[in-house]
């Protein structure tokens, strides 16, 4: 009798492992076999290797992808909303006109990253670093940057109203054009105006 039930057992925890990594397979299958335009609503890509990737016109809608290694990845036109991309790696990558509608970016690389055009509306940026980063005529509306990194970054035209930047750093960035109104500004260095 206790034979069986440990047999019954090593079965059961058998099907769970196998389950665990087909799972696991489907998702690295997933990440390696990115196509533009793919629907990936929800998908988990979390400490995927994304580098050099395309998701162009993907649907991301709600995905997981917490500590992505997503250097060079293409997420022009991508619609992000809602999606997780705390601690991401995306130095250089491209999210030109992509929708990044109240996704969060939490400790994030954005180094260089070119984000021309993207919504970014009440999208979490705390403590994220884009030095360098292209984000002319971005939607940050609403937006928390508390703490963020944007030294040098380029915002000519960039609309940040309402935006949190308490304790984010701006020094050399460009900020022809952009709209602070109604920004909290409070501790920000490079900033135009303390509200």
């Amino acid at each position: 009798m206790i034979l069986r039930i440990a047999a019954v057992r090593e079965r059961r925890a058998l099907r769970a492992a196998a389950a665990a990594f087909a799972a696991l397979a489907l998702t690295a299958s997933v990440a390696v076999h990115a196509q533009s335009g793919a629907d990936l609503t929800g998908a988990s890509l979390a400490g995927a290797n994304l580098a050099g990737k395309n998701y162009r016109d993907a649907t991301l809608r709600d995905a997981d992808l917490r500590r992505a290694l997503a250097p060079r990845a293409l997420f022009d036109r991508a619609d992000l909303t809602r999606a997780n991309l705390t601690e991401a790696q995306l130095q250089k990558a491209s999210f030109v006109a992509a929708t990044l509608v109240e996704a969060n970016l939490e400790k994030a690389n954005l180094n260089d990253a070119d984000l021309r055009g993207a919504e970014l509306d009440r999208a979490l940026l705390t403590g994220a670093s884009a030095t360098g980063a292209r984000l002319q005529g971005a939607d940050l509306t609403g937006a928390v940057l508390r703490g963020a990194d944007l030294r040098a970054a380029n915002l000519r035209g960039a609309v940040l109203r309402d935006a949190q930047l308490q304790g984010a750093t701006l020094t050399g960035a460009m900020l022809e054009g952009a709209d602070f109104q109604g920004a909290y500004t409070e501790g920000c260095r490079g900033c135009p105006a303390a509200r």
